[in-house]
């Protein structure tokens, strides 16, 4: 599979976390002003209509848009590495988890404010470690398998 291919895959999941925030998420967003400010709030406007006849549950809508983003920067930091385990990829990831966990930590500790969800923690990590669980896990049973 051509390396470019594979990186154009790895966006798949950040641009459907994407269309949920943007077809289910409410107008007060800010993101909203800014679409409006860019000239396509018409569009998007448009795009929620074409989802309106589909409610999905509350964990598609509130959850998994995030899980998705971050199962869409490990999956890309892997193959930035080109799938080699090293000391700068760990660094990378550990930062990487912080930025996708420690919001939901710092909400829990009353650190920032916001909502502690348990389930947005776990559908964060699980998405965020399942690529890295995929390659290197299933690269050892591929070995031990050949």
């Amino acid at each position: 599979m051509c390396k470019g291919f594979k990186y154009i895959l790895s966006f798949i999941p950040l641009i459907i976390g994407g269309l949920l925030y943007i077809a289910y998420r409410p107008l007060g967003l800010k993101m909203f002003n800014w679409f409006r400010f860019i000239g396509i709030e018409k569009l998007i406007l448009e795009l929620r209509e074409v989802f309106s006849s589909y409610t999905p549950s509350d964990f598609f809508i509130y959850n998994l848009p995030y899980g998705l983003w971050s199962f869409s920067l490990s999956i890309i930091l892997i193959m930035v590495w080109e799938f080699k385990l090293e000391k700068s990829l760990l660094l990378y990831l550990t930062i990487s988890l912080f930025i996708v966990i420690g919001p939901e930590l710092l909400q829990y500790f009353k650190t920032i404010p916001g909502t502690f969800d348990l389930i947005d923690l776990l559908t964060n990590s699980v998405c965020f470690f399942s690529p890295i669980f995929v390659y290197y896990y299933g690269a050892k049973i591929k070995t031990i398998q050949d």
